[in-house]
């Protein structure tokens, strides 16, 4: 059975449209910007959409993990943010734990048990390390640490 030729051009325009965002934002030497930092996790979220695409899956079969995986990589943009350039934003920092609020509830109210306590834990996270000094190195590994608890809720 062919991959579904609609679904096809809609990833590849839509993945071309971002990465022109990331080419733009880099040309003018922006590529660290928040809408930047939002197009690329845009683009990672369309691979589970390419994923089922080309496994012939309707991309319903693929959109809990997808929206799980974009709210994980979104909360990470704002906290990883509120660690390192914008450490010392109060704004930054309130968008992210709005951010990180919401995103809590929302899985409380309609995702599993195991997404629902990884985005509290995320919650947690950027509720007690925004803002302070921490090296880059250790923030990276505790965006490490979450990225694999992201694998192990959704697979649960």
């Amino acid at each position: 059975m062919p991959v579904h030729t609609g679904r096809c051009q809609l990833n590849a325009d839509g993945t071309a449209a971002l990465a022109a965002v990331n080419v733009g934002y880099a040309r003018w030497r922006r590529d660290r910007s928040f809408v930047n930092d939002l197009a690329f996790v845009a683009q990672c979220g369309l691979l589970g959409l390419v994923v089922a695409t080309v496994a012939e899956m309707p991309w319903t079969g693929v959109a809990g993990v997808t929206f799980v995986v974009l709210g994980y990589l979104v909360g990470t943009v704002l906290h990883v943010k509120t660690m390192i350039r914008e450490r010392d934003s109060v704004r930054y920092r309130w968008v992210s734990w709005t951010y990180h609020a919401v995103a809590a509830v929302a899985a409380v109210l309609w995702a599993s048990v195991p997404v629902a306590v990884l985005f509290t834990l995320l919650l947690a996270r950027a509720a007690l390390l925004a803002g302070r000094r921490v090296t880059p190195k250790r923030v990276g590994l505790v965006e490490t640490a979450c990225a694999l608890l992201v694998l192990v809720a959704v697979t649960l």
